[in-house]
């Protein structure tokens, strides 16, 4: 799980930097996806008619969502936003498997330091590290509060219930997000979407 978050957090970065936050936002939805079918193949969760309809409504909607109103690019950048999701539907599916077999405060620790060793090579510079606590001043800091607070609670969920069930539940985040980038960042180009 550890590599695989690692993998995801050195890639979204370059995706995000390339590709509008909408469309990497929709992109990454996909990753409950690949929990899904993951967990059904090798956690042996259920298979009910309603988890299908979910999938094949995440599925569409993204779709939708990326392909309307615009010539679509396939470009590398594209494939390495599809292998983020992939990278995160495995780390969810790993989470799912051990969350029931550890502490979820041990577990939340694991991750989040284990992933710090793999994020920082090849070598990221301390000067490069304090240009974006700069960037971001205090915001970073509440930012990665809450993101250990929220990745908590999502471990949580997951010990408790089925990873193909909790994971689409926890990523409808992705409409406030794109509501987000249209006000925040004036991603206004595709409003229509």
């Amino acid at each position: 799980s550890i590599l695989m978050y690692s993998g995801y957090e050195r890639l979204q970065f370059t995706v995000k930097k390339h590709i509008d936050a909408s469309t990497t936002t929709i992109l990454f939805r996909l990753s409950p996806v690949f929990t899904f079918i993951l967990s059904i193949l090798f956690l042996r969760e259920s298979l009910s008619l309603g988890k299908v309809i979910g999938v094949i409504l995440i599925l569409s909607g993204n779709l939708l969502l990326v392909i309307k109103g615009k010539v679509l690019d396939f470009n590398k950048y594209f494939w390495f936003g599809i292998l983020c999701a992939l990278f995160l539907g495995v780390a969810w599916t790993i989470d799912k498997a051990v969350s029931s077999r550890l502490n979820a405060d041990l577990y939340t620790l694991l991750l989040w330091v284990g992933p710090v060793i793999f994020i920082f090579l090849p070598w990221i510079s301390f000067k490069s590290i304090e240009n974006e606590f700069i960037l971001g001043s205090y915001k970073s800091v509440i930012m990665a509060v809450l993101n250990v607070v929220g990745f908590y609670f999502q471990i949580v969920a997951l010990s408790k219930g089925e990873a193909s069930r909790v994971m689409p539940i926890i990523s409808a985040n992705s409409v406030l997000i794109v509501v987000l980038a249209i006000l925040l960042l004036n991603e206004r180009e595709h409003v229509g979407k």
